[in-house]
């Protein structure tokens, strides 16, 4: 561990350089994620990259393997059958959109590289790093909404 002393405080702060690392790798994976199904995205509506028909049942079951893996987890974590159903189903289902699209991202990256690569790359990257702020503000805070919403 490290400590840094702001200019002017009275006080140190303690980083962990392996939290560091560990936040830095999480965003800049959660920052490609995105980016690659923004692609595509941009794909799926061009109609640029054939064959997905042939790809979807593969989709299906990625999205299959991680809700049987998120029941199971969640199952020795939790009591709540509901929740846990409900939070499979939900994941299970955002995992099919992400692996998809992205897949399609990365096949429209690769099959038109010099498209990609022009004046769209920073395009996407940006969104696709301020996504994963959004993303990770919503989950730190999502339950304010949802109490708020309920009280009015």
């Amino acid at each position: 561990m490290e400590r840094f002393i702001s200019p002017g405080a009275a006080s140190s702060v303690t980083v962990d350089n392996r939290l560091i690392a560990t936040l830095v790798g999480l965003i800049t994976a959660s920052t490609l994620l995105v980016t690659s199904s923004l692609v595509g995205v941009l794909a799926l509506t061009e109609g640029l990259v054939g064959g997905l028909g042939g790809r979807v049942p593969y989709y299906v079951l990625s999205a299959a393997i991680v809700f049987v893996a998120l029941l199971v987890v969640l199952e020795m974590r939790l009591e709540d059958g509901s929740r846990i159903i409900t939070s499979s189903i939900v994941v299970s289902l955002v995992a099919l959109i992400a692996i998809s699209l992205s897949v399609e991202g990365l096949l429209f990256g690769a099959t038109y590289t010099d498209r990609l690569f022009s004046n769209l790359l920073p395009y996407f990257l940006a969104a696709g790093l301020i996504s994963t702020g959004l993303i990770i503000w919503a989950l730190r805070h999502w339950r304010e909404f949802v109490t708020q919403t309920r009280i009015r």
